[in-house]
């Protein structure tokens, strides 16, 4: 049976001395998931020079961009217990399993047919359980970039997706539209460990024109 220490004291809990908000996702910036990471710093994730590399690469390393959408929302995870309101658990509290996988969906408007069958190909390579997996940058409207940065080694890299798809069209009729809807699947706690930057340049319009 494991065990578990408890520390002498709680652990500290930082003040909060700037707000965090992301406002609008815009695009996604997408790669495989990396054995080394692609940026060394935070200071080099800010300049369109560590990029340029990897928009242009050919090999495992390569970076694509998303065309632009809209509509895009991700829903909060939601706890899951074990044996809750159930005599399998005293007083039927239950036990805290986890949280679960959320969906982000938006819409792609006006997509051409090839440029839907070129982001298809996406649904292969975020599946789960496919090594290397595939990990996505947020690109936001005043170009920042929101990314994943591992608390213990400190390396710098994209959050894991899986489960990549985009929809039929979606025909309004009558003035409306074209639209693909999108989405695909994230961990319960995939912002556990995400920070958000402002480069050196704006993301959301360079990382498309390299």
């Amino acid at each position: 049976m494991a065990s578990c220490t408890r520390s002498a004291s709680l652990a500290a809990i930082a003040k909060v001395l700037c707000a965090v908000h992301f406002d609008q996702i815009a695009a996604l910036a997408l790669q495989r998931t990396q054995a080394t990471p692609s940026f060394a710093t935070e200071a080099e994730i800010k300049t369109l020079a560590a990029w340029t590399p990897l928009l242009t690469a050919a090999g495992n390393t390569k970076v694509v961009k998303t065309p632009e959408f809209a509509d895009f929302t991700v829903p909060g995870s939601e706890p899951q217990f074990e044996g809750q309101n159930t005599n399998a658990t005293i007083g039927g509290l239950g036990y805290f399993a986890g949280l679960n996988a959320v969906q982000p969906k938006g819409n792609f408007y006006g997509l051409p047919s090839d440029v839907r069958t070129q982001l298809s190909l996406l649904q292969d390579e975020s599946a789960p359980g496919l090594d290397p997996g595939l990990t996505a940058y947020f690109l936001l409207t005043d170009g920042r970039i929101v990314y994943s940065k591992d608390p213990t080694t400190g390396n710098i890299g994209g959050i894991p997706i899986t489960n990549f798809y985009v929809g039929s069209l979606d025909l309004g009729g009558l003035r409306a539209l074209n639209k693909n809807g999108f989405g695909f699947s994230l961990a319960g706690d995939w912002d556990k460990n995400i920070q958000v930057v402002q480069p050196s340049f704006n993301a959301r319009q360079a990382l498309a024109g390299v």
